[in-house]
């Protein structure tokens, strides 16, 4: 890639693994650009790199798990991040780590807790993997659980 300020030039092979709950990949990269004909005078040339590993729950709970670590090597800092995902019928959980080693050292966390919440006159209800738009309450007679199982009628199609 050349435009009229830098030139960069990227090899990139990238290996990646799967097998049952766990997903494994690695980079390697070697960068060349050059900024020299801007006039700044800038080269930056070398190798980077990255591993990750994930484990995922996949079918093995009712609910969703992921966790994650990664680490990077770039021309001028060296990353982490470590990260986990949690979701079930209430909402979902996320939680991340980074840090950052250049000329000094960065930690980052980061959290988030995403649900829904309808109400109605005869209550309130919490749920749902995904986000979504709208929600629906509906009024039983009787026990609702897994062992005796409801279906919901909504736009033609069940829910």
């Amino acid at each position: 890639m050349q435009s009229t300020r830098e030139f960069l030039g990227i090899t990139r092979l990238t290996l990646s693994y799967r097998t049952d709950n766990w997903f494994y990949s690695a980079q390697s990269i070697y960068r060349y650009s050059d900024r020299s004909s801007a006039g700044v005078g800038d080269r930056t040339t070398g190798p980077e790199g990255n591993v990750t590993a994930t484990w995922s729950d996949k079918d093995m709970w009712e609910d969703d798990l992921s966790i994650g670590v990664s680490a990077s090597r770039e021309l001028n800092a060296d990353l982490f991040n470590a990260n986990t995902n949690f979701q079930n019928d209430y909402g979902s959980l996320e939680a991340q780590y980074d840090r950052s080693i250049d000329t000094e050292t960065t930690d980052n966390y980061t959290g988030s807790f995403d649900f829904n919440l309808v109400g109605a006159e005869s209550g309130i209800g919490i749920g749902g993997r995904d986000a979504a738009d709208s929600g629906v309450m509906v009024s039983l007679n009787g026990n609702a659980s897994m062992e005796n199982p409801f279906e919901v009628h909504i736009n033609n199609n069940f829910e």
